[in-house]
């Protein structure tokens, strides 16, 4: 028997192919991004709104989307009655010792396990009770795992295991060896609710998957299951696992009809098949519904995967099979057989009726090499079920049925199969089509600081909408806020309130109206919120040709602006002269006359995305620059005289309200100055300056000097006398009553005066 199976790696990709869930969109507009209802979707995502009880939808952009269902059921609700209610991912993980996040709740007690069904409340319990007829004891401790609950060593080599499916449970048993005990009993009991949705289904399967033959007993009060221990089983590889499994009815159906067996049905067991053996043909049936899809749509393509996992007889590959429109759509999962498609009911021609001459088309595929997905265009089957408002209804075949020698029997995994990752899928692609309102977004009016009146006009519709919409947010594309209006309105304008705003944000938003659950949607548009003014306007400082002006920014401000006048301020934000433009809170406005009352005018601005916005209100403030004359200025007699020294001191009592250069003159005539320093600029105060290089005995004359713009300013002259040198080489001779003294000239000396005394060297001259 072929037994082949692909690297992870390989697995792995090919899982991503047919599997992955990519989120979905719902399309009010062809791109990558889109809307439905009032959830804003990328590309790649699915469509919360679209997913039913056995199928994802999955917005691929440009208005198109995928429909995909394995068949089984996946998501789940709290109410089945509520048809508000969203279908909701099925979570399969034990928590203590329950399952709460599925289409039923489970609960294990013991050996006695619960499931309750959400949608119908019927309950079916059932309790291990005895293996190979020794009474169960009690198991000392569920081992839990995610989905699964292992009592390991229940019995000789013999593992029991319950594993949660997302329709239901397995209750395994798991026989290691043929040393196992073949043989379990099972109580059981249900209490239908509103309906009995739960089946129970008894099946065992080797190593590799394949079905083991069970023989069972089924009353309303026990089970009893056995491996046929009338079969060979020298060929069964262990472990078996064999288990009674109870599991909620889905929408969709498949099953293998046999010729050989054809009074026996096969819909519960965990593969399909198909083989092209004369006698002895298998064929393989599947519905699955499609209802999930909205009516209206176009549909651009249909596959149907199934997982070929291994063979039996001779090697299928190059094998053409064939996919055909299945006529029968009240057959059942459970009945159907080679000759009958449920109890009672025979099929027209045994072994199924199925519209053989290609209308709609069939769909084919080759067996490949190894197992892998197999895949059929089928979007005929599909488009004809669409149309008539059904489940899709296939046939699966050999197209070389009637072989006598070289024939094969082909085997996929069913809907039934424990991993749900290699179940039947099924996937389709269609384009939306929409009776979405036509929508035009107008420019946002009556901009405030945190209020504005967004409008939309509804220029074309094919009746009056229910719902109008204004969605935006600070973001392109990206809508946080929304605001909702319920009016019974056709072709007119809409308009929105907006509160609640940030001043100076910049703002996307789009206009929208709703009919039958489709919402046509404007073009996007911006605008900007004013900011906050500016306060406490002021003069805090000011000269003869600057006043220097302060504020405090509003919230959402980027930019101010100032102008000034004379007069008045300037009467808005073009009148006047510009003085200052920047993101400051002060600003010195220079270049001003003197003794001038100026009057300034402060603007605020907002700006973002090349919009701009100003805010309301005329911030003023006004003040007077200072009269500008010459500097007065006194000269001060000088200090620290030395032979080539001197210190020249100077006041500035009035610097003329501008800031001034002082300095002094100085020559050896009166008001003749051949000398001169200066600084700038200072305002009022003493200052001074060293003189250095003077010559010795020399009288100088000298003037401390102020200027600015306005004039220049002087004190009153003052002279000082630099010192001579000391004489030097003093030549004393003693007289008669006299003494002779002689020395050598000093330099800068004019005149001598010698002192004596006879009592000590003179105090002074």
């Amino acid at each position: 028997m072929f037994r082949k199976w692909l690297s992870v790696i390989v697995l792995l990709t090919l899982l991503t192919s047919l599997f992955v869930s990519f989120p979905v969109q719902s399309a009010d507009t062809k791109g990558d991004n889109v809307t439905y209802g009032l959830n804003s979707y990328e590309k790649g995502q699915e469509i919360i709104e679209l997913r039913t009880e056995t199928s994802k939808t999955t917005y691929l952009g440009n208005g198109k989307y995928q429909f995909q269902t394995g068949g089984a059921i996946s998501h789940w609700k709290y109410d089945y009655k509520d048809g508000k209610e969203q279908w909701k991912e099925t979570d399969l993980t034990f928590k203590d010792g329950r399952i709460t996040e599925a289409p039923f709740t489970l609960e294990v007690n013991g050996l006695e396990v619960t499931m309750t069904s959400r949608k119908t409340g019927t309950i079916q319990t059932l309790t291990l009770d005895k293996i190979d007829g020794l009474t169960s004891v009690k198991a000392s401790e569920w081992v839990y795992s995610n989905n699964t609950a292992t009592w390991k060593d229940a019995a000789l080599d013999t593992d029991v295991v319950l594993e949660v499916l997302p329709e239901g449970f397995r209750y395994k048993r798991i026989l290691k060896s043929d040393k196992a005990l073949l043989e379990a009993e099972y109580l059981q009991s249900k209490s239908v609710g509103t309906k009995d949705d739960i089946v129970l289904r008894v099946s065992a399967r080797d190593a590799d998957g394949i079905e083991v033959d069970v023989a069972k007993t089924v009353t309303a009060s026990k089970i009893i299951e056995s491996v046929d221990k009338t079969k060979d089983l020298s060929k069964i590889k262990y472990p078996i696992e064999i288990d009674p499994s109870p599991l909620i009815v889905g929408t969709s159906k498949d099953n293998a009809i046999y010729q050989a067996a054809a009074t026996t049905n096969y819909g519960t067991i965990t593969t399909i098949r198909v083989k092209d053996r004369t006698s002895n043909t298998i064929r393989s049936i599947l519905e699955t519904d499609i209802s999930g899809i909205p009516a209206g749509q176009t549909l651009t393509s249909a596959t149907r995967g199934l997982y070929y996992y291994g063979y039996s007889d001779g090697d299928p590959v190059g094998k053409t099979l064939l996919v055909y429109k299945l006529t029968r759509t009240d057959w059942v999962e459970i009945e159907s057989t080679w000759n009958i498609y449920k109890a009672d009911n025979n099929w027209s021609s045994a072994g199924g009726d199925y519209d053989s001459d290609g209308t709609p088309a069939a769909g084919s595929a080759i067996v490949p090499a190894s197992a892998a997905w197999m895949s059929w265009d089928i979007l005929a089957i599909c488009q004809d079920a669409y149309t008539n408002g059904v489940a899709v209804e296939e046939l699966i075949r050999c197209e070389t049925e009637g072989l006598s020698s070289g024939y094969s029997e082909t085997k996929f995994w069913s809907k039934e199969y424990s991993n749900a990752a290699y179940r039947p899928v099924l996937t389709i692609e269609y384009e939306a089509a929409s009776s979405a309102p036509t929508v035009v977004t107008n420019p946002t009016i009556n901009i405030e600081e945190t209020t504005a009146t967004a409008s939309g006009n509804i220029t074309a519709t094919s009746a009056n909408t229910t719902e109008q919409y204004f969605q935006f947010g600070t973001a392109t594309g990206t809508y946080t806020d929304n605001v909702t209006t319920t009016e019974n309105l056709g072709v007119g304008e809409m308009q929105f309130s907006l509160t609640g705003l940030t001043p100076g944000e910049l703002y996307f938003g789009r206009a929208g109206a709703k009919i039958d659950g489709d919402i046509g949607w404007g073009d996007e548009v911006t605008w900007i919120q004013k900011p906050e003014p500016v306060t406490d306007f002021h003069s805090s400082d000011n000269g003869t040709s600057w006043i220097f002006l302060e504020w405090t920014n509003g919230s959402g401000m980027d930019l101010v602006g100032i102008r000034y006048d004379t007069g008045s301020a300037p009467s808005d934000n073009e009148t006047g002269t510009q003085g200052y433009w920047g993101s400051d809170s002060s600003a010195n406005i220079t270049g001003l006359s003197d003794n001038t009352t100026y009057f300034f005018r402060v603007d605020t601005y907002a700006t973002e995305g090349g919009l701009w916005s100003k805010a309301d209100g005329d911030v003023t403030c006004s003040d007077t620059t200072d009269l500008l004359s010459s500097p007065t200025v006194i000269t001060n007699a000088a200090t620290l005289v030395e032979e080539t020294t001197a210190t020249m001191n100077g006041e500035i009592t009035d610097y003329g309200n501008e800031y001034c250069t002082r300095g002094f003159e100085w020559g050896t005539a009166t008001g003749v100055y051949g000398d001169s320093w200066s600084e700038s600029p200072f305002g009022n105060g003493v200052y001074s300056y060293g003189a250095s290089s003077l010559t010795k005995g020399e009288a100088y004359y000298y003037i401390a000097t102020a200027n600015n713009t306005a004039g220049d300013g002087s004190g009153v002259e003052q002279k000082f006398l630099t010192k001579p040198d000391l004489p030097t080489g003093i030549n004393l001779t003693p007289g008669a009553g006299e003494i002779f003294i002689e020395w050598n000239p000093a330099d800068g000396a004019d005149k001598y005066m010698v002192r004596g005394s006879t009592s000590g060297y003179p105090a002074n001259y």
